[in-house]
């Protein structure tokens, strides 16, 4: 009986004190926790300017009260971009009671400098030469630029470049030098590109020099082709070709034109007006086939371009007109060299000359002109040769300016030079007609004993009888 009295005292008493409790934590109120990290530190990277973390907050009741997250914020004066050590206070808010936890923040200056190299890919250096810097840039976070600081040191076929920040972080890149010959020698031909031969004279040749960048004697290293056979009557291309260390070659070449000897020689100038045109570079494409040289007597087209070509390959240059109008062009002499003076600086600027050889749109036989101004290409004849030009017109008319089919082309340039020793055939390279049959031409030429060559300074006038 004594000990169930106990066990119900130890009952009651422990009810009581459970009670006690549970009335204190039913009681407690909230408290704000702020959660440093280790140490109360932390630790940043200095440089631009960047959030501080986040750190965690917690208001915390009593057993029956649960806890809730907070969020934090901070104050204090942090200067980012400077390393040092800075305090700032975070904070969190619960209903009104606020928490605080001062926390250190520690920059640091651990990251090095970067340093930026220029490349050009098409950037090679001679061997043997200095490297040309391409340039170079280096900046640190902290720092700023650093570009004065740099050092390039060349050793081994690279460049090594390094640069050190106050805070003694060195950064390193290196360079790679890539060295190369790209240049191309330079083959010089003495004499005349194109040389005329009688059957049985013996070909002698002038010479070459051949230089590599200039500094280099490459003469001796040339070499020639297509001397074989130089004896034959026909148009022969000799080759001279140089190739320097690097397998860089340069080509250029010389024609022969060997013509038959007792007054045998059938030579045809072909000559070719108002262009360029679009169908100017397949024209080209057919005589470099077969190593035809031509005459070009241009207008002011937007296809002047093509002269390059046309020098480059061998053939003459000469003017025509700007405008090839004959009202304009014929209304005085000085309209008329007011003209001539247009294409011919238009084609200075091509080709880097001044054409000698002219032609007068219409022909100097012109009937036009005498409509517009009785006399003047008597007049400007001799004016012409006065200045120094030559001018040329032709004994064979193609007919591809009159609406000609492109047989009927072909057969009045055959039956125009049949029987000629020399003729100067008159064509127009905006004409398509002309160009398609002019492979079929050359090949009957060249069957039948015919030279081409381009009108140069030596070539005998052709001269109409002036009309006016």
């Amino acid at each position: 009986m004594q000990d169930k009295k106990i066990v119900w005292i130890f009952l009651a008493v422990g009810l009581l004190l459970l009670a006690a409790v549970i009335g204190v934590a039913l009681t407690e109120d909230y408290k704000v926790q702020i959660q440093l990290p280790k140490d109360g530190i932390v630790y940043l990277e200095a440089g631009e300017e960047q959030p501080l973390p986040e750190l965690k907050a917690y208001a915390v009741g009593g057993m029956f009260r649960p806890t809730k997250e907070l969020e934090t914020s901070w104050e204090g004066e942090i200067d980012f971009r400077k390393p040092g050590t800075y305090y700032v206070t975070y904070t969190a808010q619960y209903e009104d009671l606020q928490g605080s936890a001062k926390c250190t923040i520690i920059l640091q200056d651990t990251t090095k400098p970067v340093i930026t190299l220029v490349s050009d890919p098409d950037k090679t250096t001679l061997p043997g030469t200095p490297y040309e810097e391409e340039g170079f840039s280096a900046f640190d976070t902290v720092d700023g630029d650093l570009t004065h600081l740099v050092t390039a040191v060349t050793e081994a076929g690279k460049v090594i470049y390094s640069v050190t920040d106050e805070a003694g972080n060195t950064a390193q890149v290196e360079r790679q030098i890539r060295y190369d010959d790209k240049q191309p020698p330079v083959l010089t031909l003495e004499g005349k590109r194109t040389v005329v031969l009688t059957a049985g004279q013996t070909y002698k040749e002038p010479g070459w020099t051949a230089t590599d960048n200039g500094v280099y004697d490459l003469t001796d290293r040339v070499t020639v082709s297509g001397t074989e056979n130089l004896s034959q009557v026909g148009v022969h291309t000799l080759t001279y070709t140089v190739t320097d260390d690097y397998g860089n070659q340069t080509e250029t070449t010389r024609t022969v034109v060997v013509q038959q000897a007792s007054g045998k020689g059938k030579v045809i100038y072909l000559t070719f007006d108002d262009g360029p045109s679009a169908y100017t570079p397949q024209l080209l494409d057919i005589l470099k086939k077969y190593n035809i040289k031509a005459t070009f007597f241009v207008c002011t087209t937007s296809r002047l371009n093509l002269l390059k070509r046309m020098v480059a390959e061998g053939h003459s240059i000469g003017l025509h007109s700007d405008s090839h109008t004959y009202k304009k062009i014929y209304a005085s002499e000085e309209a008329f060299f007011a003209d001539l003076s247009i294409v011919r600086d238009a084609v200075y600027e091509q080709v880097g000359f001044y054409p000698t050889l002219m032609r007068f749109p219409g022909g100097s036989s012109n009937r036009v002109s005498k409509k517009i101004n009785v006399g003047i290409m008597t007049r400007l004849a001799a004016e012409v040769q006065a200045q120094g030009y030559r001018y040329f017109d032709w004994d064979v008319n193609s007919g591809d300016a009159e609406g000609k089919s492109a047989e009927e082309i072909l057969e009045n340039t055959k039956n125009g030079v049949k029987n000629r020793k020399s003729s100067v055939v008159l064509m127009h390279d905006i004409v398509k007609k002309t160009v398609n049959v002019m492979e079929e031409f050359i090949l009957w030429a060249l069957d039948n004993g015919y030279t081409f060559l381009p009108i140069t300074d030596t070539t005998p006038d052709c001269h109409h009888p002036i009309k006016n």
